[in-house]
């Protein structure tokens, strides 16, 4: 986990840095784990590239699922948040209604349970216990919205976004992204 709430694969002095702002719940952000987080997995085991996952939360449903992420070993993050792409067509809707249901006051474990994630979260080792340990834990939840506000002042406005060396990436496919880390 890095300093300012992200979660780092790779080697934090690769001379290439590619940093994204994502929600679990954006589907173009799962579209860009689908489609190219093998090719960017394999650049970074090149040692050349690092690449960075903040947290942005855009939805109601972001916050109990970030903190279920952040509740579990910063090592498991990306095999985790992985899985939860791979499946988001499944349960994105039925978490969303549950969100929107309890607008005033969400209530994680009922977002949770609506999409079936509460037994996703018990299968990846965490007991209910701690599920709702995890969904009550205030500053958890004050360092989400931290990350929200810092990102925001970088002109961070949607997900997902990509910086690469500390400038923002603009660019309109996925592909770009992975040709942007393939430059000398």
């Amino acid at each position: 986990m890095t300093a300012e709430g992200g979660y780092l694969m790779g080697n934090p002095q690769a001379p290439m840095k590619l940093v994204e702002y994502g929600s679990i719940t954006c589907s173009h952000c799962a579209d860009f784990e689908i489609e190219q987080g093998r090719a960017i997995r394999d650049q970074v085991r090149t040692g050349r590239v690092s690449f960075e996952f903040r947290p942005y939360m855009i939805f109601a449903s972001d916050p109990p699922l970030f903190m279920m992420l952040r509740c579990q070993a910063p090592e498991r993050f990306f095999r985790t948040a992985h899985a939860l792409f791979l499946d988001q067509s499944r349960w994105s809707a039925q978490i969303e209604a549950a969100a929107a249901q309890s607008a005033r006051a969400p209530d994680g474990a009922a977002i949770l349970r609506a999409g079936g994630l509460d037994r996703f979260f018990r299968d990846q080792g965490l007991s209910s216990a701690q599920i709702n340990r995890c969904l009550s834990d205030g500053a958890a939840y004050s360092a989400l919205l931290a990350g929200n506000h810092a990102a925001a002042e970088r002109g961070v406005r949607g997900t997902p976004t990509f910086f690469l060396n500390g400038r923002e990436l603009q660019v309109g496919s996925y592909a770009e992204v992975t040709a942007a880390l393939m430059q000398p």
